[in-house]
């Protein structure tokens, strides 16, 4: 077996084993939903539900931050109610709602909550009014919480109204399923539910095997040059190309792509994936299934419908091309169509980056004509 033969066998039971072990939110693709990770933490921190089931774990978690030891009558004490989705009034006629509040006998907690994001827009002097009203004369404390890599970013304007910065480690820290044995099956349950909040920090695995990444990348660099010099002319004015390689940690990405993309209502996409074995054409529309399209391809190329490394099926109005007798779409034979070999169109060599544009030119004429 070849050098870069080991090393996408590698990257692709890496891929096979991330898909063997996801958790019941991974597989409805929930695992990044804020509005269903909130809703999960609040079972879990709720001491007569999921709390009960992890020893109150999170809870003494969060109080700790706020120099409290939990359970404490004195400066706690008893839970009364929980709300996600708390109403605060509208701002520009939007509904303005804080992701959890938590009412103790002695205490209001707001917390507002975030996977993956890129900047804290949220109006937290609304947030807070809207705290301050319902704890009258109880204490408050307010949390925003969030991945630990995200902390530095939101800090200041988290401290500005007085909010205090918890992430998801912090929070899950120590926190295990313990059964009681009072239903069937139920460990599973609440363990997977558990995993997929202690998941949301979970650091990816190193995946680039003998420098296999940076060479992709370099690839990447030198194909989207190349392009620049031979194809940017009047007529390609109108496609924008830029560099992919995954969306905020939301999606692990080894192989990364060259993003020829139409802007505007058209919104045709061809991503040219620059793999370890080689490249490989998906075409597409963003947003809206586009019957043109379908009917291009069928005229014009053998392909399979999508199915990337981490995707649960095959995408049916996305296009990867493939070396195959007969145009229209053609079945990859039980494994996803990423991992076939007859969907590696340009094969790594000499001339490689020549080959690459003479398919792309080709690609981009047909769906300039539709």
């Amino acid at each position: 077996m070849s050098k870069y033969q080991e090393n996408w066998t590698r990257m692709n039971n890496f891929y096979q084993k991330k898909c063997e072990q996801q958790s019941a939110l991974q597989i409805i693709q929930k695992e990044r939903s804020e509005t269903v990770l909130v809703n999960a933490a609040a079972y879990f921190l709720h001491p007569q539900k999921g709390g009960a089931k992890i020893n109150d774990q999170m809870l003494k978690n969060l109080f700790k931050k706020t120099g409290y030891e939990y359970p404490c009558e004195e400066k706690i004490g008893k839970l009364l109610c929980v709300k996600t989705e708390y109403p605060c009034g509208k701002d520009k006629k939007k509904p303005l709602r804080i992701d959890l509040v938590m009412e103790f006998e002695n205490i209001c907690v707001g917390i507002e909550a975030k996977v993956d994001f890129k900047n804290l827009d949220n109006n937290l002097p609304a947030y807070s009014e809207a705290l301050n009203s319902r704890k009258r004369e109880r204490e408050c404390k307010k949390f925003i919480l969030l991945k630990t890599e995200n902390a530095d970013r939101v800090e200041e304007v988290a401290k500005k109204d007085g909010w205090d910065i918890i992430n998801w480690s912090e929070l899950t820290k120590n926190a295990t399923y313990i059964p009681d044995g009072t239903a069937v099956g139920e460990n599973d349950i609440f363990s997977d539910l558990l995993k997929s909040l202690k998941g949301i920090e979970t650091m990816p695995e190193n995946l680039d095997y003998d420098g296999e990444i940076s060479k992709l990348d370099r690839y990447l660099q030198d194909l989207n040059q190349n392009l620049d010099s031979r194809i940017i002319n009047e007529k390609t004015k109108k496609w924008r190309f830029r560099e992919w390689k995954g969306d905020l940690g939301i999606r692990q990405v080894i192989e990364p792509r060259l993003v020829i993309e139409k802007p505007g209502r058209k919104g045709y996409t061809l991503d040219v994936c620059i793999g370890i074995r080689g490249l490989q054409f998906v075409i597409f529309k963003r947003g809206l299934y586009c019957e043109k399209l379908y009917e291009m391809m069928n005229d014009n190329f053998s392909y399979y419908y999508w199915q990337d490394y981490q995707d649960h099926y095959p995408l049916f109005d996305r296009y990867v091309i493939c070396e195959r007798e007969l145009n229209g779409p053609k079945f990859p034979e039980n494994v996803k169509s990423v991992e076939r070999m007859d969907s590696v169109v340009v094969k790594y060599s000499d001339n490689w980056k020549e080959t690459a544009i003479i398919h792309i030119e080709k690609i981009l004429k047909l769906l300039d004509g539709l």
